[in-house]
């Protein structure tokens, strides 16, 4: 019988091969990378859809920001109001005189169906989707919409801003979101460089109004209608971009059992997507989004389970041995004694070893990453303050995410029912 140190051995040992592998892949794809701008000198007329549900704080902020926003040609705004309880309906509507246009829903259906809504009226070539406790940057929309504008042969069908939160200053957990977002920023970024961009995020995203109602708008059923969508574009053969210099502004949770019930949606959302859409999985027909970066999908939580557990498993061994000879050692002088520093290393397993200097040296990675992409000041101003936070999401949101999956699997597969809940921040929103 094989003794489970053997198997953690070997599961470890692939582990360090894939993720060099991969690391080495996306290091490359940063070095070849340069952020990318557009002439601003195309202004089709554009709608945004703002769904909104007991918004009546949060929706001030959207639409004030969507009203500065610097746009030269034809813009409609539309509220739809998925039959709030508060106020929503009569704060939107004092907008109406400022061209807001504000349709009313007397049942509430979910934000799919009220998207779904405002689609059927909207005439114009492109339309935009903003949460409404979201707030644009003043020339997002003029930066996202250049990328339809094309010289090659490609078919873009969707463009998605830089996210960043609004409240990072509150508790540890705004703050380890901030390292997230930074991260999935960053990610988001190299995937649209390699034409593998396949989300299109409600905060904010533009997209083709005419492939958008061929592929039959958003699906009411899916709890990320979003993440739906953008599997649905890319199906279609169409390209998403990722617009560095439009910026949107959310609010992220405030408090573990928000961001969980968030998390776990998003987790649902996903499998219900990969689901919907396996004939997806390794088809030639797609390129290399069927062949590698739909299966990657699938196959990448599962590699990330495997190595939290064989690098948990190494550590806390490692972790146990030192801590049995520090007890056992009488001489503690003797104990800390190594006659070079080459001692020390051999003194630690390789694959402990390995994987701590791999650690680092992608912890560097990503600095110089993030220097690139977000510029030194940010860094500067984001990074020392957020030090404690940076520990904490690379130690403990990594158990946090296992356990989001475990319950996600679980509600998934018995076909619970989900509870959409608040997300309490500075006012009540729901994402």
């Amino acid at each position: 019988m094989i003794e489970l140190p053997v198997v953690i051995s070997f599961i470890t040992q692939i582990i360090i091969f894939i993720g060099l592998y991969f690391s080495c892949f996306w290091i490359l794809v940063l070095i070849n990378s340069e952020k990318r701008s557009k002439p601003s000198d195309y202004f089709p007329p554009i709608s945004i859809l703002i769904p909104a549900f007991n918004e009546e704080k949060g929706i001030v902020r959207t639409l004030e920001s969507c009203l500065r926003l610097n746009y030269k040609g034809e813009l409609k705004i539309y509220v739809v109001n998925d039959a709030s309880s508060d106020s929503t309906l009569e704060v939107a509507r004092g907008y109406e005189d400022r061209g807001v246009i504000v349709i009313d829903k007397k049942k509430n259906a979910g934000k799919a169906a009220a998207l779904n809504t405002a689609l059927k009226k909207v005439t114009t070539e492109y339309f935009a989707v903003v949460d409404a406790d979201s707030t644009i940057s003043v020339n997002s929309l003029m930066r996202a919409v250049q990328f339809f504008k094309r010289d090659d042969s490609q078919k873009v069908g969707a463009v998605i801003a830089k996210m960043r939160p609004t409240n990072t200053s509150k508790n540890m957990l705004e703050r380890i979101q901030l390292i997230e977002y930074m991260m999935v920023g960053l990610m988001r970024f190299m995937s649209a460089v390699i034409y593998l961009l396949h989300l299109t995020p409600g905060v904010l995203s533009v997209y083709n109004t005419k492939l958008v109602k061929k592929v039959g708008g958003f699906d009411s059923d899916n709890l990320t209608e979003d993440f739906e969508l953008g599997v649905k574009v890319r199906k279609e053969g169409y390209l998403i971009e990722y617009c560095e210099q439009a910026e949107v502004y959310t609010e992220t949770p405030n408090n573990l059992s928000i961001f969980l019930k968030q998390r776990i949606r998003w987790s649902r959302g996903f499998i219900q997507t990969h689901k919907k859409h396996r004939d997806i999985f390794f088809n030639k027909k797609h390129g290399l989004f069927g062949i590698y970066q739909f299966p990657m999908n699938v196959l990448g939580p599962i590699f990330y389970f495997l190595a939290i557990f064989a690098i948990s498993y190494n550590v806390y061994k490692a972790l146990y041995e030192f801590l049995f000879k520090l007890i056992n050692t009488p001489d503690l002088l003797q104990f800390w004694q190594f006659d070079s520093l080459q001692d020390i290393f051999l003194t630690i397993d390789f694959q402990i070893s390995f994987l701590i200097w791999m650690s680092l040296f992608f912890f560097f990675v990503f600095i110089w990453g993030i220097i690139k992409f977000y510029g030194y000041n940010f860094l500067r101003k984001n990074f020392i303050k957020n030090m404690g936070a940076i520990l904490l999401y690379l130690m403990v949101y990594n158990y946090l995410y296992i356990y989001v999956w475990i319950v996600s699997l679980k509600k998934e597969f018995f076909g619970e029912s989900y509870d959409w809940g608040t997300k309490k921040v500075n006012h009540e929103v729901k994402n």
